[in-house]
């Protein structure tokens, strides 16, 4: 059943998104996908960000938790129900999914297996509202990158016993390392990087690094503009990167950091597996999880705390040989164990199949 699957596939299409990734990787593989975009193509044109008045609309209505349904998605859901048979009804993350498309599903289409895909944690209300909490009861399974929703106390409380755990993937066709151009390194070729939004504990640890010696470049949404003028060793570029910028600036750094977002309770993100994939040095926060996946200083670096981060900068900066041994066995786990959308969705789809 896991050969030339028809999929409906929700979720946002954003050029940068990780569910536009997972909906190509599924054509690649030769399924029959229909995408409905949570967003819609007239309302979200080019890929870019909502316009200003849907995100302060959409914050304002976060306060009741309720997520505003701009494009019509769920009209357009029940219409591809209504009209099409499919195998999987794949939703990633959604917010504003309601319960009775999981219910028109179940009662049109029962063969269909309903498979839930999120990044967030299913506890942090922030990234998800009432009426999709209510829809995660009605799904064959819920996939979550957070390990902790997988153990007893987190089901107890999100009242679910269908949850699945996965890690995070990378995909192979766009993580991977680009040679820069001149101009190209005038941006990307620097000691350390870090791409991410902000979040006030990460930023106290940037800070730490530029008032240690190190010059950091940081490419990310949200960052406060007072932050420009903290310490000349903080390069702070306040803009998000598109993919292929992305991948091009963690080509460039000799070092690419990861940090947690503890609001979401992580163990592990994106860039623990997308910086091994390009071929990057990581070096990120020392979890369990992390620990599972890579040998320490063999295949990937850690930290905990701010003494141990500088420390660990200035240490593999001076260690040129070192640095790139890690990073090249660190690419190398994360291709031959399959930490790939390439690799881990066949795997998934199987799974849930049977």
């Amino acid at each position: 059943m896991s050969q030339g699957l028809r999929i409906l596939y929700a979720g946002e299409m954003r050029a940068n998104s990780k569910s536009r990734m997972m909906a190509n990787v599924f054509k690649a593989l030769g399924h029959q996908v229909d995408v409905v975009n949570i967003y819609g193509a007239d309302f979200l044109k080019n890929n870019k960000t909502l316009p200003l008045w849907a995100r302060a609309y959409s914050k304002a209505t976060r306060l009741f938790d309720y997520w505003p349904d701009f494009g019509d998605f769920n009209k357009r859901l029940l219409d591809k129900i209504q009209n099409h048979e499919y195998d999987i009804f794949w939703v990633t993350k959604s917010p504003c999914l309601r319960p009775d498309v999981l219910s028109r599903l179940a009662s049109q289409h029962p063969q269909c297996k309903r498979v839930y895909f999120t990044t967030d944690d299913l506890l942090n209300k922030s990234h998800s509202s009432a009426t999709l909490r209510k829809t995660w009861p009605l799904f064959d399974v819920v996939i979550s990158t957070n390990p902790l929703n997988h153990e007893t106390e987190d089901q107890k409380r999100l009242g679910l016993n269908n949850t699945l755990w996965e890690n995070f993937f990378f995909d192979e066709n766009l993580h991977s390392r680009q040679v820069l151009t001149e101009s190209e390194k005038e941006l990307y070729d620097v000691d350390v990087v870090f791409v991410g939004s902000f979040e006030e504990e990460r930023a106290s640890s940037l800070l730490a690094l530029a008032r240690a010696g190190v010059v950091v470049r940081v490419w990310g949404n949200f960052w406060p503009p007072n932050w420009k003028r903290k310490h000349p060793n903080l390069q702070i570029q306040f803009q998000d990167l598109a993919i292929t910028e992305y991948v091009k600036a963690l080509s460039g750094a000799k070092i690419c950091l990861g940090f947690l977002r503890k609001a979401n309770r992580d163990q592990v993100t994106g860039r623990s597996v997308e910086i091994p994939g390009v071929g990057g040095f990581l070096l990120t926060e020392r979890t369990p999880i992390h620990l599972s996946m890579y040998v320490e200083n063999e295949e990937a670096a850690f930290f905990s705390g701010d003494a141990e981060l500088v420390e660990k900068v200035k240490y593999y900066l001076k260690e040129e040989a070192l640095r790139e041994q890690i990073a090249a066995k660190g690419h190398q786990k994360v291709h031959e164990h399959g930490y790939s959308f390439q690799k881990r969705l066949p795997k998934i789809l199987e799974r849930i199949s049977n």
